[in-house]
């Protein structure tokens, strides 16, 4: 109905027939036959024909405000799915391990809050394989995690989490040039049960068969920074997470001679059927692109220590 409403609103705007139908680009007799299907639609005569023109009935004077709402509102309807189209507006539903959502989400959504602050966020967190799960069933619309292979999703690489070896400031081992099987004598820090950083790191000594002296387990990352800082061994430590510690000082890397220690591949996984990205997730794909720098920020301090992915450890671990 919306040629016959801004048929009739143009007419009782103008009071005039021909200047409402050049008005509307259209020739007289369509816009006629227009008034006549909403005047049979609404079982009501809207307008008579006077010598000055035409002019709203009683009924027509009634219908006019609730026309004017009506035009208003689809128009008010298409400039908000233009918003949408753009990503100002909407909702935007992700999924993250702890690891990122700790040290990769907050500068990325402080970024992208700024600039689109009609989004409503929602941030969901999990093991990798639970966001997983999560994006197979449609609760999330994006999942930043370590790249799982399925068939139902898609993913777009968005950075790589090299592995540190750290250990505190004043520790025998700071900055110095070692091999793996120094550090055999040292207690060695794990974080995260369900972390694949600790399975990486389990593998990374197994596979050179160093033996800890010891291993403190803690619940998270940062306990394990807490305890290395103080002296207590040595970790490692994705670099998304230490560059606060590196930068100040607080941590200090071991180089490993002998050893490449593996990166995690972080990606951005979405369903297959979701279609091409629109709205705000487009939006936030696009502000992916950008994510290194706002993430990582620099490069760990040893290109060496860019090792191979830590994919590739895992067959280690079938035991």
């Amino acid at each position: 109905m919306l040629p016959q409403l801004l048929a009739f609103l143009e007419v009782a705007r103008r009071g005039n027939l021909s200047r409402a139908a050049e008005a509307l680009y259209v020739s007289q007799p369509t816009l006629t036959a227009r008034l006549q299907a909403l005047e049979s639609e609404l079982g009501e005569q809207l307008f008579v024909r006077t010598r000055r023109g035409m002019r709203l009935t009683e009924a027509g004077e009634a219908f006019l405000p609730f026309a004017e709402h009506s035009v208003q509102a689809i128009s008010d309807g298409r400039d908000r799915l233009s918003e949408l189209r753009r990503g100002t507006v909407g909702k935007l539903v992700l999924g993250a391990p702890p690891t990122v959502s700790t040290y990769a989400l907050p500068a990325l959504l402080a970024r992208f809050t700024a600039e689109h602050p009609g989004v409503r966020l929602t941030v969901m967190t999990g093991t990798s394989e639970e966001i997983l799960e999560l994006v197979l069933h449609d609760r999330i619309q994006v999942g930043l995690m370590r790249a799982l292979g399925h068939p139902e999703v898609e993913s777009v690489p968005v950075y790589s989490d090299a592995l540190l070896a750290v250990v505190s400031p004043d520790h025998r081992l700071a900055g110095r040039k070692v091999r793996l099987a120094e550090l055999a004598g040292e207690p060695l820090v794990l974080f995260g049960r369900s972390s694949s950083y600790r399975v990486f790191t389990e593998a990374v000594f197994r596979q050179a068969g160093v033996m800890p002296e010891s291993v403190l387990e803690l619940d998270n990352i940062e306990a394990a920074k807490k305890m290395v800082e103080h002296g207590i061994g040595i970790s490692l430590v994705p670099h998304s997470a230490a560059i606060g510690e590196l930068a100040t000082g607080v941590l200090s890397v071991v180089d490993l001679a002998d050893t490449t220690l593996p990166s995690r591949e972080i990606v951005a996984v979405r369903r297959h059927d979701a279609g091409p990205p629109s709205g705000t997730v487009a939006t936030f794909m696009t502000l992916l692109t950008e994510v290194g720098s706002l993430i990582v920020g620099s490069e760990p301090p040893d290109p060496s220590l860019h090792g191979a992915r830590a994919d590739s450890i895992l067959p280690a671990l079938d035991t």
